[in-house]
């Protein structure tokens, strides 16, 4: 089975992204290879996959903060990303000032409350 030549080129070009030399080889290789044993419709898939993911790779490949962010962020729980669910408890910081984190996402609430009413409020 042959790969056609715009499958060949989407993922060529989104190699282009990554630094140059043998790490940009070795990625252009693995995905083309990868890109050989589907057909059709998971083979357009798979190109829109990669394409989309570019940038989010090339983080990775640096090692830069953006990598780690993305890679943080895909492991919160679905219910943290939508803001609707998260699972709230009691901090403090150095100083001995208390605020609310949620457990999954760490994601902070800071209120303004009258001392001793710890209550979340929602």
């Amino acid at each position: 089975m042959t790969t056609p030549s715009w499958a060949r080129t989407l993922v060529t070009l989104a190699c282009r992204l990554l630094p140059a030399g043998q790490v940009r080889d070795r990625w252009r290789e693995e995905l083309l290879a990868d890109l050989e044993v589907l057909a059709g419709r998971e083979r357009a898939a798979y190109v829109v996959g990669v394409v989309v993911n570019a940038w989010a790779l090339r983080s990775a490949v640096r090692g830069g903060q953006a990598g780690v962010a993305v890679a943080r962020a895909a492991r919160r729980p679905l219910g943290c990303r939508l803001n609707l669910r998260h699972s709230w408890h009691v901090v403090s910081t150095e100083d001995g000032h208390p605020y609310w984190e949620c457990r999954d996402c760490h994601k902070t609430w800071v209120t303004v409350r009258p001392p001793g009413d710890w209550s979340p409020g929602f």
